[in-house]
């Protein structure tokens, strides 16, 4: 059997540019996967420290070729959609017991 990665395979490195929340949406009108990507782990929990958000509609796009959050994608989100993606992904990342949605 051959690898794709020459050498085999390697162990990733945990950078702190790998710090992100997500969300996954499956119901009967959504398969979406959503995530926000902040600079470092140091930088604040929440929206206004999000520098990168990817979006993918996954019953169009399985190998997640089109990133929807851009404007201009074939299939983008309207703003207000990716907002309130915002807002449900920080209600549940910086909850806390009772207060969890």
């Amino acid at each position: 059997m051959t690898t794709p990665c020459p050498g085999g395979p390697q162990a990733l490195e945990d950078a702190p540019s790998n710090t992100w929340a997500g969300l996954r949406i499956l119901n009967a009108t959504h398969n979406l996967k959503y995530a926000e990507y902040r600079p470092s782990d140091g930088a604040p929990l929440g929206r206004s420290s999000t520098n990168f958000t990817l979006a993918f509609d996954l019953a169009a796009d399985p190998f997640e070729l089109v990133n929807v959050a851009s404007a201009g994608a074939p299939g983008a989100l309207p703003p207000a959609t990716l907002a309130a993606l915002s807002d449900e992904l920080w209600a549940v990342a910086t909850c806390a017991g009772a207060q969890c949605p």
